[in-house]
């Protein structure tokens, strides 16, 4: 498409503010980017960001930009300027029409909450996969935080919620590949920076809401976290909520423009319910009511709390009209990359838990399930905090982890910019009655957990699940994960006593 027409998209989106004389307009756009370091020949390139500065348009303009979109003039000579008064709208007029991804074809299932959006992206993803098997379709894309399949790329993620040009291609890489079927999660930054702007979700699924993602460069405070998680509904067909979380009635206030609501309940009457929730031998076992009728279902994975995960999971599938019965096996087979992953010592004495949890809630909701599994074993916890980000985890979580463990130690989990040392003493401030030890290196961390374990102890290893690197200063550092590490403390400890 010429550079004319975008013009005319944002014209008629009342976006533009002035265009040079000379703009190209009859010039093919054959590729779109914002990032300085992906641009080739013919390349439309988008300012945005309040951290952009001049220079990476100097640079996209070395290597192929012909023209760019801003909301400031940077008067580089040679290159001509379209200038409008929102860049983050500008940049889904711009994505749509340059993917043009026929989205009416597609099956887009968003899933937002504070915690479990990975968890039932993938029972989603694995009760679709096995349903499209039997009738010989595509299995389903995913985007999530720990991974991206869009029948092209397999990936591993690097932001829950890919930018909008991202989000786009994998859409575009999908549906050209036969696939129909996308489930996505949509994260509160992804809502209120508009990554997800103009994407029409056939199901969105409301999991949950908990303070969480307050600070300085996330959410102001709670409000402004709840507002842009609610965003959801205004770009849904159906809703599926959760009628045990938290302002439960303003999400369903918020869920009115949706064509149909459908609420789930372990504790109130709703449209369907969790009945006979139990966990047993690390495998989860629920009675699934509605329609007129009570569904056995086993999960194949600890955590009783996994029940509403795949509630949802179950009611978005019945939406598109999949069999229980395939619904059941997917289940009883599913797992998750770095959701409750189990590892024990040859012995027995040494079970070892790794998981993604980092937050209060997802944190304490893990170490009950492992306190009920292991009731006459000691939990020791290892897990830190990230910088710069999420904040008020350093007290939720410092209590949470604190009042359910015997013993921790506090470690990395994605830095920033901040010092590892003094993270943790924020946690440790809100540690009551729990010894501690700092231990700054992540993998010393966990190799010390295991080498003082005392009696019969489950290490429950926190915070990063099956994520191969660290955030520290503005760099990502390669990580072996916390599943590779505690793996290798298993074995040292099994060689060591194999007599």
């Amino acid at each position: 498409m010429k550079l004319g027409s975008y013009l005319s998209l944002l014209r008629d989106h009342g976006l533009v503010k002035t265009v040079p004389e000379e703009m190209p307009s009859g010039k093919e756009v054959r590729a779109i980017s914002y990032n300085s370091q992906d641009v080739r020949e013919d390349t439309l390139f988008v300012c945005k960001g309040a951290a952009f500065r001049k220079e990476y348009l100097l640079a996209a303009a070395e290597t192929g930009a012909f023209a760019y979109v801003s909301e400031t003039d940077y008067r580089i000579p040679g290159l001509p300027a379209l200038i409008v008064n929102d860049i983050r709208k500008a940049m889904t007029v711009i994505a749509k029409a340059f993917y043009a991804v026929p989205e009416e074809e597609m099956n887009i299932i968003g899933v937002t909450g504070t915690k479990g959006k990975t968890t039932t992206c993938f029972y989603m993803k694995q009760i679709l996969d096995a349903y499209n098997e039997s009738s010989g379709e595509e299995a389903a894309a995913i985007l999530t935080s720990i991974e991206i399949f869009d029948g092209i790329q397999t990936v591993p993620s690097s932001n829950t919620t890919p930018e909008i040009f991202e989000g786009y291609s994998h859409l575009k890489n999908a549906y050209d590949s036969g696939i129909r079927d996308v489930v996505m999660e949509v994260s509160s930054q992804g809502l209120k920076y508009g990554r997800v702007d103009g994407i029409t979700f056939n199901t969105a699924v409301f999991l949950n809401i908990s303070p969480d993602h307050i600070s300085p460069i996330e959410h102001p405070d709670e409000e402004d976290y709840l507002r842009s998680k609610l965003k959801i509904f205004r770009q849904c067909r159906n809703a599926v909520i959760n009628l045990d979380c938290d302002h439960s009635d303003e999400v369903i206030r918020a869920s009115i423009n949706a064509e149909a609501v459908y609420t789930y309940s372990e504790s109130q009457r709703a449209d369907f319910m969790i009945a006979d929730l139990r966990e047993e031998g690390g495998h989860v076992f629920f009675t699934f009511c509605g329609e007129d009728r009570e569904i056995p279902f086993e999960l194949g994975m600890r955590g009783a709390y996994n029940a509403e995960n795949a509630a949802a999971a179950i009611i978005a599938a019945r939406l598109q009209g999949i069999p229980y019965e395939i619904m059941q096996e997917a289940l009883r087979k599913a797992s998750v990359p770095g959701r409750g992953e189990s590892f024990s010592t040859a012995d027995g004495r040494i079970k070892a838990i790794v998981d993604y949890a980092h937050n209060e809630v997802s944190c304490r909701a893990v170490l009950l399930s492992a306190r009920n599994e292991f009731p006459d074993r000691k939990i020791i916890s290892v897990f830190g905090c990230p910088g710069g980000k999420g904040l008020n985890r350093r007290e939720g979580m410092g209590k949470a982890i604190s009042e359910l463990s015997d013993r921790i130690y506090l470690t990395a989990d994605d830095p920033a910019g901040e010092s590892v040392e003094e993270i943790c003493r924020e946690i440790a401030d809100n540690i009551e009655g729990c010894p501690y030890r700092i231990v700054p290196d992540r993998e010393e961390a966990i190799a010390e957990a295991f080498g003082e374990a005392e009696g019969s102890s489950v290490i429950m290893v926190l915070g990063k699940g099956c994520e191969t690197a660290q955030k520290v200063g503005k760099q990502n550092v390669f990580y072996r994960s916390d599943a590779v590490n505690v793996a290798e403390c298993i074995q040292r400890y099994n060689n060591e006593h194999s007599n």
